[in-house]
């Protein structure tokens, strides 16, 4: 009598294949809605504008600021101010990546085409950050550029191939990235986008105002403090070093989206 061995499979290619479909499935989903590009055009314009005017502001009181303000003067990231609003605006855009598939019942379709939630979860995650990090180095690099231009005229600027100038422009962006990966968390989490459009919010400036009660040194890993952190050239005892402003900002989405998977792993869509 023989017996006969299957020969073991490789299952390689075909998880390959199911991770590139579903990545490609959530980028159309994005791209096709009318709501991102819109979402996208308003983060770009409304930082790029904020940027101009903080530029602006501080070219226009440069000679009544004390020597110590402008001791401690950074021209970089004046000029890059923009990607608190940017975080705001483009969490909000993680959030609606998936609260909006909640409020149409198309999260279930989408669960029957990758049975595997934990996919589905992980190819919004990707394409909406790679997206998010796209439009925001854009809003970076103009913002920067139009506001060195501003502050060039009291010989105040700073110069875009300085390489802390390069760090503080991508640090931004990956850090804007970053909070949209924290909003599509949120909104796995919680499944209405009002409720996460809150939290987000909560998330990116009403830290602050628990902060105060906080210790000095805990303040700077607040969300709001770190990312105002990873545009800095100019060291603060008040903020972390840009790495490790960064580094906790992806260890927030890394939580925010480990505990939604957990969720959309164990709960019913």
């Amino acid at each position: 009598m023989t017996t006969t061995v299957a020969a073991p499979v490789d299952l390689a290619p075909r998880q390959r294949g199911a991770n590139v479909r579903a990545l490609h499935a959530e980028w159309t989903k994005l791209r096709t809605v009318r709501a991102t590009w819109v979402t996208m055009s308003i983060a770009i314009a409304a930082a790029v504008a904020l940027s101009a005017l903080n530029a602006a502001s501080d070219a226009r009181n440069w000679d009544t600021m004390t020597a110590a303000e402008r001791l401690t003067f950074d021209a970089t990231s004046t000029s890059l101010i923009g990607v608190l609003f940017g975080a705001l605006v483009l969490g909000a855009l993680g959030v609606k990546t998936i609260s909006g598939e909640y409020a149409t019942g198309m999260i279930r379709t989408s669960a029957a085409a990758v049975p595997a939630r934990t996919r589905i979860l992980a190819a919004k995650v990707a394409v909406t950050a790679t997206a998010t990090f796209l439009v925001a180095l854009v809003a970076d690099v103009a913002g920067f550029l139009i506001g060195q231009k501003i502050l060039d005229r009291q010989g105040i600027s700073a110069s875009i191939t300085d390489r802390h100038s390069v760090a503080a422009i991508v640090g931004g962006a990956v850090a804007v990235s970053a909070f949209a990966a924290i909003g599509v968390g949120l909104g796995t989490i919680v499944r209405r986008a009002a409720v996460a459009n809150i939290l987000m919010a909560v998330v990116v400036i009403g830290g602050q105002l628990v902060g105060t009660a906080m210790p000095a040194t805990s303040q700077r890993f607040l969300p709001f403090n770190a990312l105002q952190a990873t545009v800095s050239v100019v060291r603060s005892d008040e903020l972390l070093a840009p790495t490790v402003a960064l580094g906790s900002i992806v260890g927030y989405a890394v939580i925010a989206v480990a505990v939604a998977g957990y969720l959309l792993h164990r709960r019913d869509v």
